[in-house]
């Protein structure tokens, strides 16, 4: 999931009345649908801004998130071959051994 998805989901639309504002809602819809006049007493900046700075701590949130994913070890799961941790299948020290092995095999029944 990306960022922004993440944002629309836990954000409310500009339509959705907050719980403590809605005994005092004093916008009247405008005859064109779904517009509102905002009353001049609402500072926009100031809810701009703190959006804007809300937005950030999101970012920074999200950044600390990856960053700590990434410092998780990749190895999980023990190689197939020879099943030790330290090292993934591909790069298994085994793996010229058996095609070695493979190559001989195949030699000896042509």
């Amino acid at each position: 999931m990306n960022f922004m998805s993440y944002v629309v989901e836990v954000s409310r639309g500009w339509d959705e009345p907050n719980a403590r504002d809605m005994g005092r809602m004093t916008s009247q819809p405008n005859a064109k649908g779904e517009m509102y006049i905002l009353n001049d007493g609402r500072d926009m900046k100031a809810k701009i801004t703190a959006m804007a700075r809300r937005l950030e701590e999101l970012e920074m949130n999200k950044m600390q998130e990856v960053q700590a994913i990434s410092r998780t070890p990749l190895q999980a799961m023990p190689c197939a071959i020879c099943l030790s941790y330290e090292h993934l299948v591909e790069e298994c020290p085994t793996i010229p051994t058996v095609r070695e092995n493979d190559y001989y095999s195949k030699s000896a029944i042509s």
